[in-house]
């Protein structure tokens, strides 16, 4: 997979290597189902990401709805399982953590994993 930074790099892959799965950051001004749909309609991507704080259920919800996973990111200084319950109840696909060992037993000590 290759993560997108830019709106440019989108298209310089797609031409490339098309069938490479496409990572692209949830823009900031995406907050709500309308924006999503536009987004998901301009760009053919496979997998989101951002911060997980930017998301509201129904945007996960409408990404999925497109067979979008969504893998946001939850480092911060306070990562832990308070932030984590927070990104879960969101219905993410996936959690970008710098503590993975501690998110797996986090997950299955809620019998989520």
């Amino acid at each position: 997979m290759v993560y997108i930074n830019a709106p440019s790099q989108y298209t310089e892959w797609r031409k490339i290597a098309p069938e490479i799965p496409l990572v692209i950051s949830l823009p900031k001004k995406v907050n709500t189902d309308k924006q999503m749909k536009k987004m998901i309609l301009r760009y053919k991507m496979e997998i989101l990401d951002g911060d997980f704080s930017e998301y509201t259920a129904q945007a996960v919800l409408t990404a999925q709805q497109n067979h979008i996973l969504v893998w946001p990111d939850i480092q911060s200084t306070d990562e832990g399982p308070e932030r984590w319950e927070k990104a879960l109840a969101l219905g993410f696909d996936g959690l970008q953590t710098d503590h993975p060992a501690a998110l797996i037993k986090y997950l299955i000590s809620k019998g989520i994993r």
